[in-house]
């Protein structure tokens, strides 16, 4: 139960750091390093909790297994997929 937890946290906090993320002007190039560390600031908590989610479904019951490691690793591509350049 705690490792579907930690991997629904991971979803659940990608909007919340899009929205508190600061804002950039692209076009002239103001505050776009602040946006990458802002943005790079969530990747290690979030592919820790993500790890440890993973390493928790593996003591879990065996039907659960795959799918939360599916949605383990499904979510970390995701994140840093989405969060990108």
């Amino acid at each position: 139960m705690l490792s579907l937890a930690l991997a629904s946290l991971a979803v659940l906090l990608w909007p919340v750091m899009v929205m508190l993320m600061p804002r950039a002007d692209w076009g002239s190039g103001v505050g776009v390093d602040r946006q990458f560390q802002w943005v790079e600031s969530w990747h290690r908590p979030i592919f820790r909790s993500l790890l440890v989610a993973l390493l928790l479904c593996l003591f879990g019951r065996p039907r659960l297994m795959a799918p939360i490691a599916i949605a383990c690793i499904g979510t970390a591509v995701f994140w840093l997929l989405s969060t990108a350049p």
